[in-house]
């Protein structure tokens, strides 16, 4: 989730929203462990089960 110069990457943010929009719910933990200095957490996506006047609703707010 970090750029090499250890910050949170710009492109976090807009995957995160994507996945939302497309049905998953999306959380960042914090973890115990760091694969590059700073970098504790984690992104934990998981999809949601919908209804078809949900998938419907869903549809009409992307056009």
């Amino acid at each position: 989730m970090l750029d090499l110069g250890g910050f949170l990457s710009s492109y976090v943010e807009e995957i995160a929203v994507g996945l939302q929009r497309g049905g998953y719910a999306v959380e960042f933990q914090k973890v115990p462990y760091e694969f590059q200095r700073g970098g504790d957490q984690m992104i934990r996506i998981k999809h949601l089960t919908f209804t078809a006047a949900d998938m419907a609703n869903r549809a009409a707010d992307l056009d």
